[in-house]
């Protein structure tokens, strides 16, 4: 399988129900630390694929073949089923999808301690009527783990709750017609989903790393 400047790849293969391997996920990470492409489902970083395997397909499969079920979700480290195997796109499934959240220190203007953002872990819904997939904020939003770690040097941080989405305050898309990607932005599931898990930074469980 041919992919184009990813950094990281975690693979998950689905099983029909005689152990057959029917398809395949793949995860890309970012090509950088704060990734803008990673907005664009089409730049193919930050995001999940899942490739068909049947007679039918070529060899090698192509990386743009792949169909997109998330994207904006940072690393994707590791996934797991949620109802067990699944044939593909022909039943919905429940993936669980841990994700490594970014390290922002000094990078978009804010220094936060240790434990702030947090890693995740993101729930995508596997199904053949999904048309467009979930954008999981990368990145423009984050989860906080820790509002109490970061009063003085980020307050405005201090009324959040454990979980709640923030912004990282990027530049603007300027055919976006939502508005800004501030943190009201990033906390309307309409734009973004939040993870169903959150943990302090670099404390997620790996749930799975091979086939």
């Amino acid at each position: 399988m041919a992919l184009v400047e990813l950094t990281t790849h975690t693979l998950q293969l689905m099983r029909d129900n005689t152990g057959s391997a029917t398809a395949i996920l793949v995860g890309s990470g970012p090509k950088t630390n704060i990734d803008m492409t990673a907005r664009v489902p089409s730049s193919g970083r930050s995001q999940v694929r899942l490739f068909q395997l049947d007679t039918s397909q070529p060899i090698p499969l192509k990386w743009t073949d792949g169909v997109v079920v998330a994207y904006g979700i940072r690393n994707p480290a590791g996934f797991t089923f949620v109802n067990g195997t699944s044939s593909g796109l022909t039943a919905a499934n429940t993936l669980l999808i841990v994700d490594n959240g970014a390290s922002i220190d000094n990078v978009t203007g804010v220094t936060f301690a240790n434990d702030n953002p947090a890693d995740e872990i993101n729930r995508v819904t596997l199904s053949p009527n999904e048309t467009l997939p979930p954008y999981f904020g990368f990145p423009d939003c984050s989860t906080l783990w820790n509002p109490e770690a970061d009063p003085t040097g980020v307050p405005q941080y201090a009324t959040f709750s454990r979980g709640a989405q923030f912004s990282f305050n990027l530049s603007t898309i300027s055919s976006d017609s939502t508005g800004p990607r501030n943190d009201v932005w990033c906390q309307n599931v309409t734009n973004n989903q939040p993870p169903v898990f959150n943990f302090q930074a670099s404390r997620n469980p790996f749930l799975n790393h091979s086939c």
